[in-house]
């Protein structure tokens, strides 16, 4: 892209640790990678150093601490951006429904600086239900969206979530890319079906998951792999839990993988991998699933469902009969494999993930400065 929009741009989220909860810093941490290679000075802010600080390398990424007052994800106020910030900027703000993004958000208005708000699914009515004061709150979220330059989705499904809180927020779409080569291939040979994230019970659909292959008559139940790591003591729960619906004959619960070479071997050698979600923006383990070649099942709830659907990348389940039956071999998906791995080889590359994210900018830039002044 010729055009330069801004000399920097400056990705914050005030967790660092985060990566025991979710992919959040590891989502900003390739985005930033990956526009620093199209000649931009890149930043991640935070709250305070990070794990993911050791990963920058010579990436030519900066991190940064800013001054923050507050101790937790509902406290957090990012004071510091006020004097961080500076015309040319472009702050990138992660999920909603936090203080810190109000502050964010002012910071940037008060400093002339654009903001683009990703929220990675927050928007998802099943957790904006969730919300304590929740029609106070989404006045809030809406302000924050529709004065941003734009909010950042992955995929076309996520639209429908956003305009519910924030009927006038600009959208930009475009999926984080991955690109990383396999250390296995699959074959399937293990004939188990594999599960593996964070063990978050609820969200993940363990429970959905679990429901299915108890409505299996118990000769044509499947062996059942489930690993990841624990999630807020869910890990204990769903040991029970297994153990209460009389399945400990079929499902084993493991830990987390050592390696990204242990993580490859388990996809490659199941029968099929199931996501089995009530919500996902993203869902990092489906793609790492596709890149080994390995059959996916995919929950419909999840934003991704519609786009591998229409380019017949993975099966799309609907109802926990439809899993059942992909767990009971009734219903055979291995011809997705290859259409899966195409998909993604073509379609979720960097370069084109990128591109697109800033040729969009450039259209609401072009149509700010057509329109006027006093257009946020």
């Amino acid at each position: 892209m010729k055009q330069r929009l801004f000399l920097r741009i400056l990705s914050y989220y005030a967790r660092q640790h985060s990566f025991s909860t979710g992919g959040v810093n590891q989502s900003r941490l390739e985005w930033v990678r990956s526009l620093s290679e199209f000649g931009i000075e890149t930043w991640l802010l935070d709250a305070g150093p990070g794990s993911y600080r050791s990963d920058l390398g010579d990436s030519g990424v900066s991190g940064r601490s800013v001054a923050h007052t507050g101790a937790s994800r509902n406290t957090y106020l990012p004071w510091g951006l006020l004097t961080f910030l500076r015309s040319g900027d472009l702050l990138l703000l992660h999920e909603g429904w936090t203080a810190s993004n109000l502050l964010a958000s002012f910071a940037a208005r008060l400093r002339g600086v654009p903001y683009v708000v990703i929220p990675h699914g927050v928007y998802h009515n099943q957790i904006v239900q969730l919300q304590r004061l929740r029609r106070v709150r989404a006045k809030i979220e809406k302000w924050i969206l529709e004065n941003a330059m734009a909010v950042h989705i992955f995929f076309e499904s996520e639209k429908d979530d956003v305009s519910r809180i924030a009927p006038g927020a600009r959208m930009i779409v475009s999926a984080t890319a991955y690109e990383a080569e396999p250390s296995a291939v699959w074959s399937g040979s293990g004939g188990y079906v594999g599960w593996f994230g964070r063990i978050d019970i609820h969200h993940k659909g363990l429970d959905l998951l679990l429901n299915a292959l108890t409505s299996l008559d118990p000769s044509v139940r499947p062996r059942l792999r489930l690993r990841g790591p624990d999630h807020l003591g869910d890990g204990v729960r769903l040991r029970e839990m297994i153990l209460e619906m009389g399945l400990t004959e079929w499902v084993q619960l493991e830990g987390p993988f050592r390696d990204v070479s242990e993580r490859d071997e388990f996809i490659g050698g199941a029968r099929v991998i199931v996501h089995p979600a009530r919500w996902e923006a993203f869902g990092r383990t489906i793609v790492e699933a596709l890149s080994v070649g390995a059959p996916v099942a995919v929950s419909s709830a999840c934003a991704i469902a519609p786009t591998l659907k229409a380019h017949d990348a993975a099966f799309i389940f609907d109802t926990e009969a439809e899993l059942a039956a992909v767990l009971s071999l009734e219903c055979d998906i291995s011809t997705y494999a290859r259409k899966g791995r195409e998909w993604l080889a073509r379609d979720l590359t960097w370069g084109r993930s990128t591109s697109l994210w800033l040729e969009q900018l450039v259209d609401i830039s072009r149509e700010q400065a057509r329109v006027g002044p006093g257009v946020a």
